[in-house]
């Protein structure tokens, strides 16, 4: 995934994880789109000024976080911060919060009968955090899922047994993956 595809058409963006901060500003010239700068750190205004990046003052329109999944703790956390940092984000007055996850961990897709979803997507997100959705070619619902257990061979059996489930795929490992928290 080239960091410039996930940058917004318009608006103003604050980026928040060390590993990606200076790529994801860097790959904001590159867009040639509008988009500003709320910068968050004095080495992130210097950036922002040396590649001839607007900044901006106050809440971001959009806000990039990189963040692990811990599926034993069911929360997300950033880097050794060991609280859960969705309750920080209702803080934070961006309109749409998009988390750039770190892949600690495979995903598992799950295809299931579109008709059952009210039925099927409870069951499934027991299992872990669901995060995406999309219909399949054939016309089914499609959801991926960051496991909650270490063994995806057993939770693969026990997600294969819901009645009404297609297909369960293992996922082989990205960089990142983005997931919108909040978006209004």
């Amino acid at each position: 995934m080239e960091l410039v595809d996930l940058l917004p058409e318009s608006g103003s963006v604050a980026v928040f994880g060390e590993e990606i901060e200076e790529r994801l500003i860097r790959s904001i010239p590159h867009a040639e789109r509008d988009i500003s700068l709320v910068p968050l750190t004095p080495d992130q205004v210097k950036l922002a000024l040396s590649l001839d990046i607007p900044i901006m003052e106050g809440m971001p329109d959009y806000l990039y976080m990189v963040a692990d999944f811990e599926p034993k703790e069911g929360y997300f956390t950033v880097g050794r911060c060991p609280s859960p940092f969705k309750l920080r984000l209702a803080e934070i007055g961006a309109e749409r919060v998009i988390v750039l996850l770190r892949q600690k961990y495979r995903t598992v897709s799950v295809e299931y009968l579109p008709f059952l979803h009210d039925d099927i997507e409870p069951l499934i997100a027991l299992y872990g955090n669901t995060f995406h959705r999309r219909e399949s070619p054939f016309g089914n619902s499609v959801i991926e899922l960051v496991p909650a257990i270490d063994d995806v061979e057993e939770l693969r059996s026990k997600i294969k047994d819901i009645p009404g489930v297609i297909e369960v795929s293992i996922i082989p490992t990205i960089p990142y993956k983005k997931i919108y928290l909040r978006e209004m």
